[in-house]
């Protein structure tokens, strides 16, 4: 029964995704210059990890939305 739950679960949250990712209307090309343009600025700052994770994220107030990154930061650059 839980794995139910869970797959119940990711489909929810996959369809979340891809219903805010259609009203931002941010093709899959925009997202992946903004990673490399993300990638590009921090890693004069620090070494990171190439595959950085973008997720669209709804706010509080229903039409508002927002974008979460996911770095992984190996050092910072001094």
């Amino acid at each position: 029964m839980e794995n139910i739950r869970s797959s119940g679960n990711i489909a929810r949250s996959r369809l979340k995704y891809m219903l805010l990712n259609d009203r931002v209307a941010c093709t899959a090309e925009t997202l992946s210059m903004i990673r490399k343009d993300i990638y590009r600025v921090l890693s004069n700052y620090m070494d990171i990890d190439e595959n950085i994770e973008l997720v669209f994220e709804q706010g509080d107030v229903p039409s508002s939305s927002y974008l979460s990154a996911r770095i992984h930061i190996k050092e910072i650059v001094r």
